[in-house]
């Protein structure tokens, strides 16, 4: 019998928002695809930008060029295969990892919401019978400012962006959480950077319809999510025996 799973993620939650609830359940349940070289890179980004230079020199180690099928590339990849908790960038992925922390970390706005703060605070907390986890990139309890890094290719259509990713079902979640801990309402920023260079920042905020429409869409996704462990739990239950008799060509 499946175990009845009482926890769920914010992109757990997007995807009965984005999908048909069969769909959503094929998504969730078929194993976890590698990530893209686009997450590795955005994720080298974030820490680039949110701890420095060392922490990142802590996690992650640049080969010698960039052809991964050259010699010296896979001597390299090859001498560190040992070395499991570092990933391997090329040259131009560290460079460009340099130009958007040095970007963001120049933003006025940006250093007022960093300043003080947490960096990838996890939480977790209970909301209508669903035990909610994640990571904040930026929490600042002392300015009450929750910062989200985002990568966009267009800030004109980073709102459709924030709709087709569901980013304000986690903007409301995040918020939800952090009233839940100190009863007070924190602000709720995105940080986004332009994927291509010079890698310009922008920050945006939620207006009050997003927030009003986020809560609407969180609860709705909530019901699909528990909906389906219902029916999973179901599925698999047997309260007596079923009745079969001999086949019809017996």
């Amino acid at each position: 019998m499946p175990e009845f799973r009482d926890h769920a993620s914010y992109s757990t939650l997007a995807k009965f928002l984005k999908h048909s609830f069969k769909k959503a359940i094929y998504e969730l349940e078929k194993p976890d695809a590698p990530p893209t070289r686009a997450m590795i890179l955005g994720g080298a980004a974030d820490v680039m930008t949110l701890y420095g230079k060392d922490h990142f020199d802590s996690e992650y180690l640049v080969a010698p060029c960039e052809d991964a099928r050259k010699k010296e590339y896979k001597d390299f990849v090859k001498a560190h295969e040992a070395d499991s908790g570092f990933t391997i960038l090329k040259p131009s992925e560290l460079e460009k990892c340099q130009a958007i922390a040095k970007s963001i970390t120049s933003n006025d706005l940006y250093y007022e919401i960093r300043e003080g703060a947490n960096c990838q605070h996890k939480i977790e907390f209970p909301m209508n019978g669903v035990n909610i986890w994640g990571y904040l990139d930026i929490f600042n309890p002392d300015k009450k400012i929750i910062g989200e890094m985002k990568t966009s290719s267009s800030f004109d259509d980073f709102p459709k962006q924030v709709f087709n990713f569901k980013y304000y079902i986690q903007a409301y979640i995040y918020k939800a959480w952090a009233y839940s801990m100190f009863k007070e309402h924190f602000k709720f920023r995105w940080i986004v950077v332009d994927s291509s260079p010079p890698h310009d920042v922008r920050i945006f905020e939620p207006d009050d319809y997003m927030m009003e429409r986020a809560e609407e869409d969180t609860y709705k996704a909530l019901g699909l999510f528990l909906d389906w462990q219902v029916s999973n739990f179901k599925k698999h239950e047997q309260t007596e025996p079923e009745l079969i008799g001999l086949p019809g060509w017996a």
